[in-house]
């Protein structure tokens, strides 16, 4: 075994012994902590942290052994603050903790490298890059303190409160001109750096501003710019690194405040971390006065142009219990006496034109006053809460606000102080609702961690860690501005691979976000941080908390629970950004990366073991999962990188000959797992931040190329034939093919801030990126701008604990974008592997959707189903999704049960037939095999629920579910119903028994499932198990509505003749006829009967079938005739000529019925019946009193309905007509109708109607284009109401909003083929 020792003596405090274990190739570092230097000693770790000569792990020793004397736990302990300056800084520093080497500009000199060896071609990009937000708060769920991002420094014109501007960190500037209704920002997105910790205005001109710009993630100043248009542009001053010989190794220089003089002209003072600077002469030169220190506080006296107040709080120098005065403008300074009790707290000033000699000064120790112009001061009191932000009224003195986690307020000149605002949302100050609803409502809500605090006439603003709000009354009551702001600080992001539009995103100070098509929804608190979304349910997200705690929803965010590993989250146990990950092949398996390996086949319910890592021990930093062999992960750690071949049991090295520095990001090509690819983030001039192995780690190949040093932060690749690398840079986003060997620039419109992490969305071809400071943006993948996008895709039922179930169709619906015309759009499958080949064609619907034509297969249970969609658009530009999958599962409802540890239970459950009256023997009961009732479909049926009460004062509450549609859950809609309480009783109905249930008419026939459940306090949920509650499951028979229907033995009689009927129709208990006709309307029961003695006329018949209470009815089923037969003297008319004449016969009908008639005839010049077949109307061309249509191939037998002049056949026959016209009818010769193919055509055709019923238009959908369409729609009588025709279309659209609610018949003619269509209009 051979050691290499390297003693790192470039830290004073902190030798690293370096031992490569070369036979086991592991690599130890072992820290001995040696006598902390007397500066050191002196300062603390917060000051250390921001002096870049302490090297990182003196800085590491004296923060953990600070926090070891407190609780680190509790709110505003700091060690939240340290942890992410950790995080955020040792991977630039890695081995060595070295900071003296490092150039705090090194990221913006790698950019301006780049562009300088790398012109950019502006056209390339024309849309660029688009903002995702947040902008808004829209929802909270889970979320008790939502906010937006960093604000660490506001103005207020005390002319025109209108006019409002901002700064961030990490955001940038924002303006405002209408009182922060909407905001405008940030206009410091393009500079090379873009952050904004400080600003002033020019107190004679608003549009003139000078404002300190900062990197997003470092922090470190990068000068002085100035603005003359109120922030639109910007221009760098002379006040500037290069200028100021500052910003080389080992700088961290910072600028903590800027102030204009409020009345001397062009006198700027400058606070930062190497003293104080003024220029008289607006940065044409300066003088640096007070030449050590952090300068954070700069205060003028009201009146008196003379006095500058200062304030230094770097500790060594001993100062944080003084204030800095300056009598004559800033030109030289003395310090005041003592502020007794301050205890070498870090201060804040505040001065108030009301009081011109006053000077407070507060630090988290308490508050005081100078009433001398700051020479001498008095405590107030001490508010017992840390200090972030101070300020006395600027109208009134009695009046302060001091906080930093909550605000205080005093009305009282500081006499004593009260808390007024309440960080989170869960606290009773908020009042009572959901956290929406407090949002919303509260006026005591303001996020944690006060910044900055100004007074502008009056109105105090404060800005925060999460937003920007206002105070009109003194403090009592605050008001959000921030609505507008994009300044969230993202650590990760997770995104959807069936629906573009959703994202899980976590951010600093300001937790977890879920990003939906039309807002936001702020779904849990703390520091979010990595997140993912189940690939086809996109309604399973997790989100983490810091150091690998979870948070998960199966709700789409509306819910959730926590579902951490045993003993796998928390400081020591995982890393600050602990990975998480699903198995690409497996969607309900997942990885949790913690100091060792933990999965879960079931979306995190139950966690096992698996492993650890092999050549490192501690926090996995960087996980990744080949895409196609899952047994493939990588992990890594600082610079160790381990790789398994037997899904994390085992792993070892693949490090070889890649930098000892952290690996920031693992990205595996998603063809081929054995290409992988590693970025890193250090501050090294090496260029060597991005390395690619094709052999899966054996050797590794430094593909940096004309990126230079630039520092990486996140890599992926997308499924293009061309496999196009994204990387996330300190600065920019950049890219290049696979094979490639340059890197470009692909940031069109994106903000110079951190890319934090990339993803990409397959369908869509979109790439996410979360950025530090600016929130989440998106773009097109490489050349796919034009692409179909693939945006939604879904099954029937979305895999989820107990789906898709065995024997339920899962038809593949996806909605697609595209200006053009698709040209194919297909689903492939394959069964237990992601090899594809089987197709299956999809049809567009409506709109942008697209359904398969055939379900995807019905497979064995424990079948894993694999799918992808493609869409090819007409330049055969193909996009496909992420590979979807899921395992069939049986068809069984979840389990669920209550508890047996109380008694309060269902006693009784009556419905119907089923009446079962039960003690509680056990906490689930199954009666589906005893316990069962028929109910059919459209009935109604009364359900009562008894519940006993615990046999105590006790309310318990009733909730029952019944599967309609026979899918083996209650999740659809109409399935639940809530039947009220019970409040102490042993066997009581529920307060809303006996409940009303209609069984739809939808619901699928056979049998169902129906499940009752009680609780105590509340309603019971579904599947959940261990409540205070019983739970019983009962068998349901759907059944159609019988069929009812008869035979009688003729349809015409003559007056005086019998008509027998004949019911044939299901059993039934007792049946009522209704029959109605000239002047009558009588009923008869019975199964068979006669009739006879009727008079002449047209009879109806309707049918109602009864069985037990229930009832069954239907319209008109039929209709017979009865003809006259009599003797009559008669003067009438004939249609006959050569009937005229006087007669006396003996007459018979055409149906038998004698008449004796003497009759003198005239001819009443009738002529024969003419009938006509056009467009699918047969009409006759004679007119009547009335009128009667035959089917002549069922001996004449009349068609029920068809009373009128037209007629429309919908089969092919042979019909007649029989007009009459108060004297005598006729009957025309039978037509034969031929050519009507309806069905046929339609399925050839493919035509679509929808919607049917309609309101307004129809709409009719061809499968291919038609040269010419005619549309003809017709009435209920036959009549022509509208005809148009259209030529080269397959989809047609029918307004006909004029017509009056009832059927229409719709005739589609193609050439010599006609369909016909019934719509509905409502």
């Amino acid at each position: 075994m051979n050691f290499l020792l390297n003693l790192n003596h470039k830290s004073p405090n902190l030798w690293v012994i370096k031992l490569n274990v070369l036979k086991k190739n592991i690599l130890v570092y072992l820290f001995f902590i040696t006598a902390i230097l007397p500066l050191s000693a002196q300062m603390s770790y917060k000051e250390m942290m921001y002096d870049n000569s302490i090297n990182f792990y003196d800085v590491s020793y004296a923060a953990e052994s600070y926090f070891a004397t407190i609780d680190k736990e509790a709110k505003g302990s700091g060690w939240k603050p340290y942890q992410r300056w950790k995080i955020a800084n040792e991977y630039k520093y890695y081995p060595s903790g070295d900071r003296s080497q490092i150039d705090p500009e090194f990221t913006i000199h790698a950019y301006e490298a780049f562009l300088k060896n790398n012109p950019q071609n502006k056209a390339l990009f024309p849309f660029g890059w688009n903002e995702l937000g947040p902008l808004s708060i829209d929802s909270l769920t889970g979320h008790y303190s939502a906010g937006f991002g960093r604000v660490e420094d506001v103005y207020v014109d005390p002319n025109n409160a209108n006019t409002v501007y901002l700064g961030s960190r990490s955001g940038g500037f924002w303006r405002s001109f209408d009182g922060a209704a909407t905001w405008d920002g940030s206009t410091t997105d393009f500079l090379l750096a873009t952050g904004v910790n400080t600003f002033d205005v020019l107190p004679t001109n608003t549009n003139v501003i000078l404002a300190n710009i900062r990197n997003s993630n470092n922090g470190y100043s990068h000068g002085l710019y100035q603005s003359f248009d109120a922030g639109a542009t910007w221009t760098q001053t002379n006040f500037n690194p290069t200028n100021l010989g500052v910003g080389g190794l080992g700088s961290s220089f910072r600028v903590f405040e800027v102030a204009y003089h409020p009345t001397v002209p062009n006198l700027i003072f400058i606070g930062t971390s190497r003293g104080i600077y003024r220029s008289d002469d607006n940065l044409t030169t300066w003088t640096r006065l007070i030449t050590t220190g952090d300068i954070t506080a700069i205060d003028f006296h009201p009146t008196d142009p003379s006095i500058i107040y200062l304030l230094d709080t770097y500790s060594p120098n001993s100062t944080r219990d003084y204030v800095y005065k300056s009598t004559n403008q800033g030109l030289s300074y003395s310090l005041s006496n003592q502020i007794i009790s301050n205890n070498n707290g870090s201060g804040r000033l505040s001065t108030s034109p009301v009081c011109p000699e006053c000077l407070y000064f507060a630090s988290d120790n308490g508050v005081w006053k100078s009433i001398d112009a700051g020479v001498n001061f008095s405590f107030l009191s001490n508010p017992g809460a840390s200090c972030g932000g101070f300020c006395v009224s600027d109208l009134d003195t009695t009046n302060m606000i001091y906080g930093y986690v909550d605000i205080e307020r005093t009305t009282n000149s500081g006499q004593n102080f009260e808390q007024v605002t309440w960080w989170s949302l869960g606290n009773t100050a908020h009042g009572t609702g959901s956290f929406d609803e407090k949002f919303l409502n509260s006026t005591q809500y303001v996020h944690a961690d006060l910044r900055i605090a100004k007074s502008v006439g009056g109105v105090f603003y404060v800005g925060t860690d999460g937003m920007f709000a206002k105070s009109i009354d003194n403090g009592a009551t605050w008001e959000d501005l921030s609505q507008g702001l994009g300044i969230r600080e993202n650590y990760k992001l997770g995104a959807s691979q069936s629906n573009h539009y959703k994202t899980i995103s976590g951010s600093q100070d300001n937790g977890t976000s879920i990003k939906i098509q039309d807002g936001w929804i702020e779904f849990y608190g703390a520091d979010g941080m990595e997140g993912l979304i189940h690939p086809l349910n996109d309604n399973w997200l997790i989100g983490s908390v810091q150091y690998g705690s979870r948070r998960r929803t199966l709700d789409g965010g509306l819910s959730q629970s926590g579902v951490n590993a045993s003993g796998q989250n928390g400081s020591g146990n995982a890393a600050w950004e602990a990975p998480i990950a699903y198995d690409p092949n497996e969607h309900m398996r997942l990885y949790n990366f913690s100091d060792s390996i933990y999965v879960s086949d079931d979306f995190a319910d139950n966690w096992t073991y698996r492993g650890l890592p092999g050549s490192f021990t501690g926090t996995i930093s960087q996980a990744a999962i080949a895409e196609n062999n899952s047994d493939i992960i990588v992990i890594s750690r600082g610079s160790a990188i381990d790789k398994s071949i037997d899904a994390g049991a085992t792993f070892s090295s693949i490090k070889n000959v890649l930098p000892s520095t952290t690996i920031e990001d693992i990205a595996f090509d998603p063809i081929d797992d054995e290409v992988i690819l590693v970025c890193y983030a250090n501050y090294n001039n090496d260029n060597a931040k991005i390395f690619m192995t094709t052999n899966g780690g054996t050797t590794w190949n430094n593909i940096s190329y004309n990126l230079g040093s630039m520092p990486i932060h996140t890599i992926v690749v997308d499924h293009s034939p061309e496999r196009n690398i994204y990387v996330g840079a300190e600065i920019g986003v950049y890219t290049k093919p696979m094979n490639g060997t340059t890197w470009i620039l692909y940031n069109q419109l994106l903000p110079n801030t951190t890319i934090e992490e990339l993803e990409v969305v397959y369908g869509s071809n979109t790439l996410k990126a979360a950025t530090w400071g600016r929130g989440l943006w998106e773009y097109s993948l490489v050349d796919r701008l034009d692409y179909p996008a693939i945006v939604r895709t879904s099954i029937n039922n979305m895999p989820d604990f107990s789906n898709p179930k065995i024997g339920l169709d899962q038809y593949v619906t996806s909605l697609i974008s595209y200006d053009d015309v698709l040209s194919n759009v297909y689903v492939e499958w394959s069964a237990n592997a992601p090899t594809f080949g089987n197709v299956i064609s999809m049809t567009n619907t409506q709109d942008s959707t697209w359904v398969s034509d055939l379900p995807l297969p019905n497979l064995a249970i424990g079948t894993k189903l694999f799918f992808k969609v493609y869409a090819v658009g007409s330049a055969n530009d193909t996009s496909e999704t992420y590979k979807f999958m899921y395992t069939v599962l049986p068809f069984e409802y979840c389990s669920t049960s209550g508890t047996m540890t109380y008694q309060g239970n269902v006693t009784l459950v009556d419905f119907n037939t089923i009446n079962n009256a039960t003690g509680k023997t056990q906490a689930y009961t199954d009666y589906t095999n005893t316990d069962s009732t028929e109910l059919y479909q459209g009935q109604n049926y009364d359900l009562t629920v008894n519940l006993n009460t615990d046999n105590g004062n006790y309310q318990y509450y009733a909730r029952v579910w019944i599967d309609w549609n026979k899918d083996a859950d209650f999740d659809d809609l109409g399935e639940v119903y809530d039947l009220g309480s019970v409040t102490n009783n042993t066997d009581a109905p529920t307060s809303l028994s006996p409940f009303t249930i209609n069984v739809p008419a939808g619901a699928q026939v056979g049998k169902t499932t129906m499940r009752v459940a009680c609780r105590y306090d509340n309603y019971p949920t579904l599947c959940a198990n261990g409540f205070d509650g019983e739970v019983e499951d009962y068998a349901l028979i759907i059944l159609p509505p019988p069929k009812l229907s008869y035979t009688l033995n003729q349809n015409n009689i003559c007056e005086g003749e019998a008509i027998n009927f004949n019911y044939t129709g299901d059993a039934v208990d007792s049946l009522l006829w209704t029959f109605t006709g000239p002047n009558v309307s009588s009923m008869m029961s019975g199964t068979n009967f006669t009739l006879d003695f009727l008079s002449e006329g047209v009879y109806n018949i309707s049918l109602a079938a009864y069985l037990g209470p229930l009832s069954f009815s239907t319209d008109s089923v039929g209709v017979f005739i009865v003809h006259a037969s009599s003797e009559t003297l008669l003067n009438s008319l004939s249609c006959n000529p050569s009937d005229t004449g006087v007669f006396i016969a003996n007459l018979q009908s055409q149906y038998g019925c004698d008449s004796t008639v003497i009759n003198t005839v005239s001819w009443s010049s009738s002529s024969a019946i003419d009938v006509v077949y056009l467009n699918g109307n047969l009409s006759a061309q004679q007119t009547g009193n009335g009128y009667q249509w035959l089917d002549c191939n069922l001996s004449n037998a009349l068609i029920p309905g068809a009373t009128n002049q037209s007629f429309t056949p919908l089969s092919n026959g042979s019909y007649a007509i029989v007009i009459s016209n108060l004297v005598c009818s006729d009957t025309s010769a039978c037509f034969q109708v031929t050519g009507i193919s309806i069905i046929d055509l339609v399925k050839e055709l493919g035509i679509l109607v929808y919607p049917n019923p309609f309101d307004q238009t129809v709409q009719i959908s061809l499968k291919e284009k038609m040269d010419k369409i005619d549309i003809q729609v017709y009435d209920e009588k036959g009549s022509l109401v509208k005809s148009e025709q259209f030529r080269a279309t397959n989809q047609i659209v029918l307004e006909l909003s004029n017509l009056a609610s009832g059927s229409y018949f719709l005739h589609v003619r193609i050439g010599e083929a006609i369909a016909i269509i019934e719509v509905i209009k409502k």
